[in-house]
């Protein structure tokens, strides 16, 4: 790691301490998983120059990796996470091992030997990034855009609509049930009646 010209050890530190925890676990992912120490191919690495990173296997690298560095393995959250700090994804290639299924990603301040680079990065709008005639971030699938407040309020009041509905229907069938309860109430009251008017009806003949 090369500390940038002029600047102190405890300067650096303290300069890191205000870099997002992403970017920081995404550092550790690259350069802690690059070499396996078993020896075996591993799923994420750094680029052959070191100014990019590869995905090898996104399926090994969703379910090993990514729940070791945060509370999930879901793929698309992670790569959302990119698309806010501007990653690009590199236009799709064959990688040392041949595989083409493999996914790249460059950002100019996410270099190998150079993790005071994280300091520099802007947090922005989620955005489709990708290289010049390269796929989407998200391999064409665009992430969602957040609405806007009109369209916020819009789905407020449907909402209230909705639930204002749902509660009259509530009240109605309540009182629909409550209505029936009587009646019933009422009928059996009346057949009680009957039958008490027989029974005496039928004592006084045999009288």
């Amino acid at each position: 790691m090369r500390p940038p010209p002029g600047a102190g050890r405890a300067g650096h530190r303290e300069a890191l301490d205000k870099v997002p925890p992403f970017l920081l676990k995404l550092w550790e992912i690259v350069e802690n998983n690059s070499v396996p120490a078993d020896g075996s191919s591993p799923c994420v690495s750094w680029g052959a120059e070191g100014k990019s990173f590869v995905i090898h296997e996104t399926e090994t690298f969703a379910r090993n990796i990514l729940p070791l560095y945060f509370k999930h393995d879901n793929i698309r959250s992670f790569m959302r996470q990119l698309n806010i700090y501007s990653f690009i994804r590199c236009p799709k290639k064959a990688n040392a091992t041949g595989n083409r299924n493999a996914v790249e990603f460059s950002h100019p301040n996410f270099i190998r030997g150079c993790i005071y680079l994280l300091t520099e990065f802007k947090r922005g709008t989620s955005k489709l990034g990708a290289a010049p005639g390269g796929p989407g971030l998200m391999g064409g699938i665009s992430p969602q855009t957040p609405p806007a407040a009109a369209q916020l309020q819009q789905q407020f009041q449907q909402h209230h609509v909705a639930q204002a509905h749902a509660q009259a229907q509530a009240a109605a069938a309540c009182a629909h049930a409550h209505a029936h309860a009587q009646a019933v109430q009422a009928q059996a009251a009346q057949a009680q009646a009957q039958a008490q008017a027989q029974a005496q009806a039928a004592t006084f003949q045999q009288r």
